[in-house]
């Protein structure tokens, strides 16, 4: 849709200076909100994964981010990109892959903890395999929250919070409830 693809256009320059394309590859928020839909059946809550998954990586699936000084103080868990230097997250939701704690690196124990970076950077990139990890997630960890009937704007809040946790949470907040809003609009 035409809004769509202004929203997209409009991602911050600072969103797209952090960002790089690792493998390519787009999903649309229809597609992404149909896939998150099926599993979790809750409207607002995944139009507030989507306006996320456009923050956070514009929905390039293949998308890699925290590079630069971030990445070269964790040298030892983050990896080399091709043309921008070492990175620490990946995929639709930026999963962060240098701190041990983090849904980065719990992704890739989930998914059998590939040794190599090449492995790690294929899992991090595939598509189904992000979703279905979040999925699983909000399955697992918040099953009594997230059947729970909230505005778009509670879902934005809370999913930021709890699952996004970024550096500045109230400009995120901010950012994500005009683009859950404006999909919420779009999606029937």
């Amino acid at each position: 849709s035409e809004w769509l693809r202004d929203t997209l256009q409009s991602i911050e320059r600072d969103d797209a200076e952090r960002s790089y394309s690792a493998s390519g590859g787009t999903v649309s928020a229809e597609g992404l909100y149909g896939d998150l839909f099926s599993a979790l059946r809750n409207k607002n809550l995944c139009i507030a994964m989507v306006a996320n998954a456009i923050s956070e990586s514009n929905l390039n699936v293949g998308i890699a981010g925290d590079c630069g000084s971030y990445a070269q103080r964790r040298s030892d868990r983050s990896i080399m990109i091709e043309g921008k230097g070492l990175c620490c997250s990946y995929g639709l939701w930026q999963y962060n892959i240098c701190s041990p704690t983090s849904m980065g690196t719990q992704f890739l124990e989930a998914n059998g903890n590939p040794q190599t970076n090449e492995e790690k950077l294929e899992l991090l990139t595939d598509y189904a395999a992000q979703v279905d990890y979040m999925i699983n997630t909000l399955q697992s960890r918040y099953s009594s929250v997230i059947s729970d009937e909230k505005t778009v704007e509670w879902w934005v809040d809370w999913f930021v919070r709890t699952i996004e946790r970024p550096r500045d949470v109230g400009r995120a907040i901010a950012k994500r409830t005009q683009t859950a809003q404006r999909l919420s609009q779009q999606i029937a």
